[in-house]
């Protein structure tokens, strides 16, 4: 977050390499370019983003990929377990605070200076964007990740849970309302009692996983 975006984006040249790789097995040469039209030589690839730091590495990553091959990534489906978080001031400090700096076993900061330190930088980021007019970080992922010039898909899963103490999950849901405006074909999963993306570690959390996994590789309806 504190990393400019072309720093992060150099950081996600290995992936990108592979995924390049992927995609040039794919292509047809014969077509201009164009990825065979042969459904077994068609690109797989879905992309499953967890939390808010899956959530920035999957907007580098497309960004990077979408200025190398001047094309979106084409995408059997989209999961996103425990993100995208809110992009207000609030949200940010609440993912920070809880991600890096709280002691779960009584909730509290391990050092004020460490919630100070997280205050000072928020509010520098908030005010610069403030300024300048452009996105904080956390807009910059949520609208990153339906972007049409940057990934080729249609259908997503929302993963998220009342308990989840780092994202609220009314900002995972609002996402979801967005993607269905913007015409995406979108399943939600809420739960009441698991944590931050820990939705997996249950029985009938892990049984929805596999549904959702097969039913995206496979190209069914959701």
């Amino acid at each position: 977050m504190i990393s400019s975006y072309g720093k992060q984006e150099d950081a996600m040249k290995p992936a990108e390499n592979v995924v390049c790789d992927i995609l040039n097995e794919c292509v047809d040469t014969q077509s201009g370019g164009n990825f065979s039209t042969n459904a077994h030589r068609q690109p797989r690839v879905l992309l499953h983003i967890i939390g808010n730091g899956g959530l920035s590495s999957a907007t580098n990553l497309l960004v990077a990929l979408e200025r190398r091959t001047k094309k979106s990534l084409p995408v059997v489906g989209l999961i996103c377990d425990s993100a995208p978080m809110g992009a207000s001031y609030t949200n940010a400090c609440r993912a920070l605070t809880y991600s890096y700096m709280i002691d779960f076993t009584t909730d509290l900061p391990y050092s004020p200076l460490i919630w100070l330190l997280v205050h000072a930088v928020l509010a520098i980021i908030y005010l610069f964007t403030g300024l300048t007019g452009y996105e904080t970080p956390m807009a910059h992922w949520r609208r990153s990740i339906l972007s049409k010039k940057l990934i080729d898909c249609d259908k997503v899963y929302y993963f998220s849970s009342i308990d989840d103490k780092v994202i609220d999950w009314k900002d995972v849901l609002s996402h979801a309302k967005q993607a269905r405006k913007e015409g995406w074909e979108v399943k939600e999963l809420l739960y009441d009692y698991t944590p931050h993306c820990g939705h997996i570690r249950r029985e009938k959390q892990r049984i929805n996983y596999e549904d959702a996994v097969y039913y995206l590789w496979e190209g069914k309806k959701i």
